[in-house]
């Protein structure tokens, strides 16, 4: 019963002056000027805390101590508590696009096509080759044409590769390819398309 006595006394005093509440002591025998609260006044100030605020961790009670004339006064306050902040890397990115400088016919003995990019990415986990094999040739420009069936993979390399070699393809035969980057994040944008048509060997 004593401590829901003093647990009500505590409350109805914050209550009244919320957390201003002056605890008087008497001063120390050694007339001590210690600037620093009592063991009881910082219990006190605990408890008022705890009482008020229903044990919230959001807020922290603090006790600062004064001398009036010859009374020694310590007063009761709160704080907000310092929320923790825990470090958030930066969120990943896709790469920017690749860029195609080069679609070569190769040396090898069978028909064979070479593309080589450019890696404008330093994030890129690999890139992604394409190829369409049905496709519209603009007549008035070999190097140009239009895709007219879908896009399938034909192989992936590594991150920094910036080169590739189609063994699939069919002698005279042409073809348009595209590369992208990726990483976790996604997908580069494709470099432009690259139009070669495959060798005779």
């Amino acid at each position: 019963m004593r401590s829901l006595a003093v647990a009500g006394l505590l409350s109805a005093c914050a209550a009244e002056t919320p957390w201003r509440t002056q605890i008087t002591t008497t001063p120390s025998a050694d007339g001590q000027s210690s600037t620093e609260c009592s063991l009881i006044g910082r219990i006190a100030c605990s408890t008022m805390a705890i009482v008020t605020f229903e044990g919230s961790d959001s807020r922290q009670a603090s006790c600062t101590a004064s001398r009036s004339g010859g009374t020694y006064i310590e007063t009761c306050g709160t704080a907000v508590a310092a929320a923790a902040t825990a470090s958030v890397p930066p969120a990943a990115v896709p790469p920017p696009k690749p860029q195609i400088t080069t679609a070569n016919t190769t040396s090898a003995s069978s028909s064979s096509v070479q593309l080589t990019w450019k890696d404008n990415s330093n994030n890129e986990a690999g890139f992604v080759i394409e190829r369409c094999d049905q496709i519209l040739r603009d007549m008035s420009s070999a190097n140009t044409a239009t895709c007219r069936g879908g896009w399938k993979t034909v192989g992936s390399v590594a991150a920094n590769t910036t080169t590739y070699v189609d063994k699939t393809v069919t002698a005279n035969q042409t073809y348009i390819y595209r590369v992208k980057a990726t990483n976790s994040s996604g997908s580069s944008a494709y470099t432009p398309e690259a139009v070669i048509t495959a060798p005779v060997k």
